[in-house]
């Protein structure tokens, strides 16, 4: 039971549409950690000179890469949600 409700508070924010800054707050927080989590997890680059910036490093990448990657969902949400390509720019498909 405490899984589920850590869960789902976790997911919460992700399905919030009206846009409150609790809810923006909270999910920019989720995916940072999210970052944070695979940056540690993965490779690090063994040509940085030392360990701190390796991981830095890693952690730095990987939670930009996250957020770069959920940039593009709420168009793809809009145009499922609309039915409709309209306002997608050709540089995205």
């Amino acid at each position: 039971e405490p899984l589920s409700r850590r869960a789902s508070s976790f997911v919460e924010p992700f399905n919030d549409h009206t846009g409150a800054a609790k809810s923006v707050v909270a999910g920019l927080f989720n995916l940072t950690v999210i970052g944070i989590i695979i940056g540690l997890i993965m490779p690090k680059n063994e040509r940085l000179p030392t360990p701190w910036y390796r991981i830095l490093s890693s952690i730095i990448g990987y939670t930009y890469f996250i957020f770069w990657c959920s940039s593009f969902y709420p168009q793809i949400v809009m145009n499922f949600q609309r039915k409709s390509t309209e306002g997608l720019s050709i540089d995205y498909s």
